[in-house]
């Protein structure tokens, strides 16, 4: 869960980006990754967090790197020649604090299960339900 907190006036902005990887030599699934922006600076007391005053663009390269970092600590410096980086997906969220003395954005990500029951005449893909993560399909 990504989240800045801010006062009037303020522009907030929080947002998180995935990726998955997988091995190149075999099709091995490693996993997802994820990160956020702002990250936990936001909470100390005496300083601006950091989604304050920050473009939606600022953050998105912030997540970027904060990503290339986190991929490179756990896989070294040369992981793409091993491993497929693939389904990447973000989602920032920037709001003016107008009509308050406070305010907060707020962006999480919840994992759900998209396997559908079997032996139901009605299967509903809530993607498509929703209007969410068209991409994926």
């Amino acid at each position: 869960m990504a989240q800045a907190n801010g006062n009037t006036g303020d522009v907030l902005t929080a947002g998180i980006l995935t990726k998955r990887m997988k091995r190149k030599s075999d099709g091995l699934e490693i996993g997802g990754y994820v990160v956020e922006y702002p990250s936990s600076d936001d909470g100390v007391p005496g300083t601006i967090g950091s989604g304050v005053n920050v473009t939606a663009e600022d953050a998105l390269k912030n997540l970027q790197e904060a990503m290339e970092q986190l991929l490179v600590r756990r896989h070294g410096s040369k992981y793409m020649d091993m491993y497929e980086v693939y389904d990447h997906w973000h989602y920032i969220e920037s709001m003016l604090v107008e009509d308050s003395k406070f305010g907060s954005v707020i962006v999480a990500l919840g994992f759900v299960d998209w396997i559908f029951p079997e032996g139901t005449d009605q299967r509903i893909d809530y993607r498509i339900k929703y209007g969410r993560f068209q991409n994926d399909l």
